[in-house]
């Protein structure tokens, strides 16, 4: 086979088309991954899908990953590869009996909860002021009910 015949019109649809779907199935995965469903499929999940359900932020919050994945897609894309796995290891291999939070997870929820609550905390009501250090600290049950996850 001649190297010219490869480079054909034909042949750039085909790599383009594939290269098309496997973005398609890549994105649809990343979704499909970021579902709250998803999240809980692993064991050592039920515990703070339950502490989750009986919170306040149940009826606000749509998936997990609302909180817990950053909203940019490239940052999104490369901290689930990293904490994904790391996770996905760990339930596979049975480390523990739950998955802690890490100091990086930590930053991306505050960061998330700030940015959802922007108005309020830029409106000036709020005690913690405009640009709160440690959500947890005073919103203990808003987004996961103490009491059931120190069961576990």
């Amino acid at each position: 086979m001649k190297m010219g015949r490869l480079f054909t019109v034909k042949n750039y649809l085909l790599l383009g088309g594939a290269l098309l779907m496997l973005s398609g199935i890549s994105y649809a995965g990343l979704e499909l991954s970021s579902t709250t469903r998803f999240c809980q499929s692993c064991h050592i999940m039920e515990y703070a899908h339950l502490a989750w359900s009986e919170a306040d932020h149940s009826e606000h919050v749509e998936s997990c990953a609302d909180c817990h994945l950053p909203k940019q897609f490239g940052k999104k894309v490369q901290y689930k590869v990293s904490s994904g796995t790391h996770d996905v290891y760990q339930n596979l291999v049975g480390v523990s009996g739950k998955i802690e939070i890490k100091e990086e997870s930590k930053r991306i929820v505050l960061e998330n909860c700030k940015d959802c609550h922007a108005k309020f905390l830029k409106s000036g009501e709020h005690e913690g002021g405009t640009a709160p250090k440690e959500c947890m600290k005073c919103h203990k049950n808003t987004a996961h009910k103490r009491s059931i996850i120190q069961k576990y």
